[in-house]
């Protein structure tokens, strides 16, 4: 090596080494995010898994059914507490934290007890109308569950406003550990059923959250700074169209779980919920490091400006989709021993079928990152029309497919919406970065 080659060598030396401890705090709490997502993730995981094999198969399918209507009411939540947060949080609040999260909290209190309350009135509708005592007692399980579950995903949103992932870590810690001891109670006790394993989720949700206002230590008076109504104003401001965004973001994939408990039967719910048990850690995971993304993205836009943050969209569309694809490669060629080993013999015959899902849930994440952009320049509007798109092809095409063909239909309306919302993201940052060059707007049109 020459003398001029050696000084080329150590100056890219010294670039790497000075763009690593630059990026260091960075990759610091992304790694600490993806673990405390690790933590969430694994433990709702292992839930699944062994109710899937200690409950028959109606009962997990009632518990699959139930979770799904869940899971809408959490969208609701996202919609207008905690997507909100991650973007006016470190935009709009950021010298008044311990103030804001105090009248999220306010927020958050009236919100899920009207959450909790509606469930418990359907449980007993279902009860009195269906005589469905198991699904009724679901219900009401979910119903109790819902305050203390959807309190501390709102702690969690905000130790990631403030970019202190560590402190999420412990909480998700918390989280786990009582978990783990509630289900072993459970299971000693010959108590388990979707009402009790609610309400051990509920126990642990409410474990953590106690922890994690201890270290926020929001604060819960009143501000002439920030008060609640003020707050309250700004995310309806923001998250109507957020709220619009819930059900087609929940139904392209949740909505079948309906369809088949209508068409087919409750064994058909729990062997597409088997089949999700193997979707659902990629997807909390990407969901973790998208909830240290919007921040980190929101603040971006006053340097890089509206065209920087759309390109960024792009760029974490391809990490998105290329992590994606390694997960499942992994587990589709071990998909035949990994169902014995966590099943015990139980869904073998949809083993065939999860490649076609896992195919579709590649498009479906990758997916996940242009909403992180388009929801920065503060368009949630674009955000509806990319999942309504989707909505669309899962109504036309998913639900009559899953009426004729069972869970291949399921696969195949997935993947068709999956696609469907790539593509639409895709093509709107496109066209806002388009429409900024021309103009310097960020106007979508049609809608805004």
């Amino acid at each position: 090596m020459t003398a001029m080659e050696g000084r080329r060598a150590l100056s890219r030396f010294n670039d790497v080494s000075t763009y690593v401890i630059r990026r260091a705090p960075v990759m610091r709490k992304g790694a600490l995010a993806i673990l405390d997502q690790f933590l969430i993730s694994g433990s709702n995981f292992a839930v699944g898994i062994l109710l899937a094999r200690w409950l028959s198969g109606d009962q997990y399918g009632t518990y699959a059914l139930t979770f799904s209507i869940f899971l809408l009411c959490s969208q609701i939540h996202q919609a207008l507490l905690l997507e909100p947060q991650s973007v006016l949080g470190p935009a709009e609040f950021s010298s008044h934290l311990k103030r804001y999260l105090g009248a999220l909290l306010w927020l958050c209190v009236g919100s899920t007890v009207g959450v909790a309350a509606v469930l418990v009135i359907v449980a007993q509708a279902v009860e009195v109308v269906s005589h469905a005592s198991a699904l009724s007692r679901a219900l009401a399980g979910i119903g109790g569950a819902a305050p203390a579950i959807l309190l501390f995903w709102l702690l969690r949103g905000a130790c990631y406003v403030r970019l202190a992932s560590g402190t999420a870590l412990l909480g998700s810690s918390i989280y786990c550990v009582a978990l783990v001891l509630s289900f072993t109670v459970l299971r000693v006790a010959h108590t388990i059923s979707p009402l009790s394993a609610y309400l051990a989720m509920g126990v642990a949700a409410l474990s953590a959250s106690v922890f994690l206002l201890w270290r926020l230590k929001p604060t819960m008076r009143r501000s002439s700074a920030i008060d609640v109504s003020s707050v309250a104003k700004q995310h309806w401001k923001y998250g109507r169209w957020a709220l619009a965004s819930t059900l087609v973001t929940w139904l392209p994939w949740n909505v079948y779980y309906s369809v088949l408990a209508h068409y087919q039967t409750m064994e058909r719910v729990g062997e597409y919920r088997a089949m999700m048990n193997l979707f659902l850690p990629l997807g909390q995971m990407l969901g973790a490091l998208s909830l240290l993304a919007h921040p980190i993205v929101a603040g971006k836009r006053q340097g890089k400006g509206e065209t920087g943050v759309l390109s960024q969209g792009r760029e974490i569309t391809a990490i998105y989709g290329a992590g994606s694809a390694f997960y499942w490669l992994l587990v589709i060629g071990l998909r035949r021993p990994l169902f014995s080993l966590l099943y015990g013999g139980h869904f073998q015959s949809v083993v065939d079928v999860l490649p076609w899902l896992a195919v579709a849930s590649l498009f479906w994440f990758a997916g996940f990152a242009p909403p992180i952009a388009l929801r920065a320049v503060q368009s949630p509007a674009s955000v509806f029309l990319l999942y309504g798109a989707a909505s669309i092809v899962t109504l036309t095409v998913g639900v009559p497919a899953t009426k004729v063909f069972g869970l291949r239909g399921v696969v195949a309306g997935t993947l068709l919406a999956s696609v469907t919302a790539l593509l639409a993201g895709l093509v709107l940052i496109h066209v806002k970065m388009k429409t900024i060059a021309t103009d310097g707007t960020v106007t979508v049109p049609v809608l805004n």
